[in-house]
């Protein structure tokens, strides 16, 4: 058998005994062309849900390419002599179902569910095995593709200001950074037109490398019968290529050039604001304790702004992980502009009483813990919630260690956030008529 045990993440310890971990039982093999294998296996299950993982994404898009990995991403299915409905109809006919792609700052990913029959999952690793290994773009209609990808560019930006906005916002808190020179994977339009078919063949064959590709597999096949399959398809081709390196997390971030931007729609009938607050975390915390302090202000705004001003009706307090850094950020869509003075204070003074909330951390962590315990995902989930792992960590983090991470979080490690989030360091946005 093409492949070698690499690791195994075994159960571990005589607490929490009885809770499900099924993120403990991932096997890690890896094939002779540097291809990682994730498998576990689920006896008696009638499916199996594979994922994929290039560990390259946005953010290594050439400067003057941006959006060269979504347009990567875009052609990938098209070289395998199928068109995209054949695809589909292929897992469909048998109750399945296919992601040919989604394309983030980190990597691209791809999925699909099938039966766990051998006859039909051969085929399934076929065509993934022609998208991530085999494909060229010499006779593919690039300015089709191209069409199609400003296309999804318009309809996410379907008002000139929302992307003028949200492109201020990115030069005023990434300068330097790479995502001063895009606001989302798709790139700019300027950058979109001037994608050559020799930057996107090149871009493939640098990051489509088994090195580079985490595959993982969660369902009713064994795991010998998993990575025969794999080795007879093209994924086990040899192709040299190296893993994109995890970025080492910043220990510091600068200030925002600019702090705050009022800006006035056009149109006089909306009579409603909005409000955007946005600042950026080093990497070097970890992703709990930021998460635990999204949820800490999440439930202190909606009691100062909704339940006791009656100012909004709902607000979203959320992260992102960037690896090298987060970025955190509070949103309310719409507030009664009679508080158009008063939301950002309200803002500043619930972050300002997180510093002596230890109530609001026991309840916050009381409640994970005790969601953990309850944890009953699908294959769907868990193959999602590994793909993350291994984006985020090149490693799936079993739930036994999650949950030992969770019970070290406390107050000092919130106040150690705070400072990042003083309005000195936070760009904040109010849109009003």
């Amino acid at each position: 058998m093409d492949a070698i045990v690499f690791l195994k993440i075994k159960k571990s310890g005589e607490e929490d005994k009885h809770m499900w971990d099924p993120y403990a039982e991932f096997e890690k093999s890896v094939l002779s062309n540097q291809l990682s294998i994730y498998s576990t296996h689920w006896p008696g299950k009638t499916w199996e849900a594979m994922g994929f993982l290039v560990h390259s994404g946005a953010e290594q898009d050439p400067a003057g390419l941006e959006g060269l990995a979504h347009f990567v991403e875009h052609l990938v299915s098209a070289s395998t002599g199928l068109g995209t409905d054949e695809i589909f109809a292929y897992f469909e006919n048998f109750g399945g179902s296919v992601s040919l792609g989604r394309t983030s700052f980190a990597d691209v990913s791809f999925y699909f569910v099938a039966p766990s029959d051998p006859k039909k999952i051969a085929p399934a690793l076929d065509i993934f095995g022609k998208m991530l290994i085999e494909a060229q773009f010499d006779d593919l209609d690039l300015e089709k593709e191209r069409r199609i990808i400003i296309e999804e560019f318009y309809q996410k930006f379907n008002l000139q200001f929302k992307y003028d906005l949200l492109w201020q916002e990115h030069q005023a808190l990434y300068a330097g950074c790479w995502l001063q020179r895009s606001v989302c994977p798709i790139g700019r339009l300027d950058s979109i037109a001037r994608i050559a078919r020799s930057d996107l063949q090149a871009y493939y064959d640098e990051h489509y490398t088994p090195a580079n590709i985490s595959l993982v597999a969660i369902g009713g096949l064994s795991r010998k019968r998993i990575i025969g399959l794999i080795s007879k398809s093209p994924l086990a081709k040899i192709k040299p290529g190296k893993r994109t390196v995890l970025p080492r997390p910043f220990r510091s971030v600068k200030r925002p050039l600019e702090k705050s931007q009022v800006f006035k729609l056009p149109d006089s009938a909306v009579n409603f604001g909005s409000y955007k607050t946005v600042a950026r975390i080093p990497g070097s915390f970890s992703e709990l304790s930021v998460s635990f302090l999204s949820k800490m202000l999440n439930r202190a705004l909606i009691e100062e702004i909704r339940q006791k001003h009656g100012w909004a009706y709902d607000l979203d307090v959320s992260y992102q992980n960037f690896r090298h850094f987060y970025v955190f950020s509070v949103i309310c869509p719409a507030f009664d502009l009679a508080a158009v003075d008063e939301i950002g204070k309200a803002v500043d003074a619930c972050l300002a009483s997180l510093a002596s909330r230890a109530d609001l951390l026991v309840r916050v962590k009381n409640h994970i813990l005790a969601s953990q315990r309850m944890h009953d995902p699908n294959g769907r989930e868990v193959c999602s919630e590994a793909l993350w792992d291994l984006s985020c960590h090149q490693r799936i983090i079993s739930l036994r260690e999650y949950r030992a991470q969770t019970k070290k979080v406390n107050i000092n490690d919130i106040r150690n956030l705070l400072r990042w989030l003083a309005a000195s360091r936070r760009r904040t946005l109010i849109v009003r008529p």
